[in-house]
């Protein structure tokens, strides 16, 4: 963050230069607490002549960790003020202050400013600034200096900087925060009822807690727990670490999955058993946890699928104690997930609330706010007429926000009630394939993003629909796009746009795609995202390029199987091994024809990776699809003592 702090305040109040003054001694006490200057965003200083000010001030406030607001009955009567508090507000939770990130200074005296119920006499942005905890520095706007005589204006002082010194440290430990967490969504918006439930389940002395997020698929489980690992980031010195659980049976093994982000080497006798790999994973854990501060890790172990991954058996091997935090999101519930235990808090998340939505829609407005009260009732329309079903929302209001210029709120409501969404808020009922009538709705909202798009975009977004959702391999994408579009496979001259890159940001934009910590070296992405739902729109979406199936893309998963079994080892490829493990476990799941294939390529060199797990279950899979000849007993060892040295043989 360029910025430490913004300060908001009405130029009434600076006439007589009281405002200046006061940021002139803040400055200077500042340095005495933390050593360094407290830097700032000031418009008297920061904004210059031939500056566009709206957007300067935008800027200011998305690159500024705290907010001071100079409070008065002319703040309170700006609008410019007005929108300053609420504009921050959207981007609070990101800076990971979750409700501290405004520092309230009761400037000049504010009729019923101190009555009881006063909030509920005001509109919403004043009550929520009331709410916070404010540093009475009335008689600095009367005597200015001379008012630190008062030892009560010294002690204020004294605390504003001290909370100051700690709140922008904290934002300090954040950002340095360790980690692989998915990016923060800057567009993530309200939910903080489930944060605060997340936070006392997680963070306020239930040691070892799992919290279970739960619910239908699409209603934002993920992107509430990665929010909460930016939100509280503070609270992590020791890092906050996903493990991507989809398929997954073994708990132990799919921790040992960490030892890539943790840099970990694993020796020959770990490489031959998971539980060491395990408790090597956990001992690392464990130092990141001691050397750094606040001596705690946060695991989010997203995607569970399989109850057998978080029986009590399995979670009991993770140590119950104050330096390990765990999150997991599922679509499983309370039955499935063996009933209720004392460790563990189930926190649903079905819909998005009202407000939230408004204001998720409006934050992808121009200027971040809605053109008029018409545009706003419209929104609200099309957010009850989704059934406030949490991805259409978001998905609407990337949509609008794409296309400001010729789609309106009111014109979008219209085209949603032409194409016959009314009624659908009230089905409740499953459909023949089991899904909720909610998730049809989501197929007709993305109908109109995928409409925009290009030919290249929508055989991107095939090939993506066909790989494991939260392993997007860009790179192979890229291969196959380009044999029908050969300018997307070259890299651009100096000087000219890079078509393939002009596509990938149009379909990160629209949230078609999202982007994960997987990029190479010069931080260009590997590997996205795409959502269930998505996918399963595109897959039945008439418009789907017919030529395209799975069978391109394990013809290029077997040339890539093939091609790393001598570059395994190099770190640059090591992204691509879970790549394949997931793909190659999908195919065979599916029973698709060459399966055993892959499996067979793969196995040849995958135990030297060091995870024993991905290899045995591939070789389970295989025998299952009765496409082995050799009946492979997976505890015992050939002569060698390796049970990997003879490749299985496909017959």
């Amino acid at each position: 963050m360029p910025y430490d702090l913004f300060i908001s305040y009405s130029r009434h109040d600076n006439q007589k230069n009281r405002i200046n003054q006061l940021i002139e001694y803040i400055q200077a006490d500042f340095i005495e607490f933390a050593g360094r200057p407290l830097v700032l965003f000031f418009d008297a200083t920061e904004i210059q002549g031939m500056d566009d000010w709206r957007h300067r001030i935008l800027q200011g406030l998305r690159e500024s960790r705290l907010l001071l607001v100079c409070l008065s009955p002319a703040y309170l009567q700006s609008e410019y003020c007005e929108w300053e508090f609420n504009e921050y507000l959207k981007h609070e939770i990101g800076r990971t202050y979750f409700g501290e990130g405004v520092a309230p200074i009761y400037f000049v005296e504010v009729p019923g400013w101190e009555d009881k119920g006063f909030e509920l006499q005001c509109v919403a942005w004043v009550a929520e600034l009331r709410r916070r905890q404010n540093f009475d520095l009335r008689p600095w706007f009367r005597d200015g200096v001379e008012s630190l005589r008062d030892v009560n204006v010294q002690q204020r002082m004294r605390q504003l900087n001290g909370q100051l010194k700690e709140r922008i440290a904290r934002g300090e430990r954040a950002e340095h925060s360790l980690g692989n967490v998915d990016a923060h969504n800057p567009h993530f918006i309200g939910r903080t009822t489930e944060l605060r439930q997340l936070r006392e389940a997680v963070a306020l002395g239930k040691v070892g807690v799992l919290t279970a997020v739960h619910g239908l698929g699409g209603m934002g489980k993920t992107a509430l727990a990665i929010e909460y690992a930016h939100a509280f980031a503070h609270e992590y010195g020791g890092g906050r670490w996903q493990i991507r659980c989809e398929g997954k049976q073994d708990l132990r093994a799919a921790i040992a999955e960490l030892s890539g982000p943790l840099a970990l080497e694993f020796n020959e006798d770990e490489k031959k058993e998971t539980d060491r790999q395990f408790q090597r994973v956990l001992t690392e854990l464990r130092r990141m946890a001691d050397t750094h501060e606040p001596s705690r890790c946060l695991l989010l172990l997203d995607n569970v699928d399989r109850p057998k991954l978080v029986e009590p058996s399995q979670f009991q091997l993770l140590p119950a104690e104050e330096w390990l935090h765990v999150i997991a999101t599922t679509r499983l519930g309370e039955n499935d997930l063996h009933s209720k235990h004392k460790d563990r808090v189930f926190l649903p998340v079905d819909e998005i609330l009202e407000a939230d939505a408004l204001e998720l829609i409006e934050s992808y407005q121009p200027g971040g706010k809605f053109s008029g009260d018409n545009e706003c009732e419209a929104a609200r329309a099309i957010v009850n007429l989704l059934g406030r079903f949490t991805l259409a929302v978001e998905t609407v209001a990337v949509y609008l926000g794409q296309f400001t210029d010729d789609v309106t709120c009111i014109g979008f409501l219209s085209r949603l009630t032409k194409e016959g969404l009314l009624g659908l808020e009230n089905a409740a009922e499953q459909s023949t394939e089991g899904v909720r009538h909610g998730e049809k709705r989501l197929a007709a909202t993305l109908a109109s993003t995928l409409g925009s798009i290009t030919e290249p975009e929508k055989l991107v977004l095939t090939y993506a629909s066909l790989l494991p959702a939260d392993l997007v391999a860009l790179p192979w994408i890229r291969t196959l796009v380009a044999e029908k579009f050969p300018e997307l496979g070259k890299n651009s001259e100096p000087g000219y746009p890079d078509p393939w890159k002009n596509h990938l940001r149009r379909l990160l934009s629209l949230r078609l795609l999202q982007l994960t910590n997987v990029t190479d070296v010069a931080g260009q992405p590997l590997v996205v995202r795409i959502h269930r739902l998505v996918q399963s729109v595109i897959l039945q979406s008439p418009e789907r390029p017919s030529a395209i199936s799975a069978g391109n893309l394990i013809t290029h998963s077997w040339i890539r199987a093939s091609e790393l079994s001598d570059l395994w080892h190099i770190s640059e490829h090591k992204w691509e091994i879970p790549v394949l493990v997931a793909f190659i476990e999908q195919v065979a799941d599916k029973g698709e024809p060459g399966a055993h294939r892959l499996i067979a390529t793969l196995c040849q060199w995958l135990p030297n990776v060091g995870n024993l797990d991905d290899p045995l279950r591939l070789l389970r899979k295989a025998e299952k699809l009765e496409v082995l000849t050799d009946q492979i007993d997976m505890s015992e060892k050939n002569e060698t003592g390796n049970p990997w040295s003879c490749a299985p043989t496909a017959r």
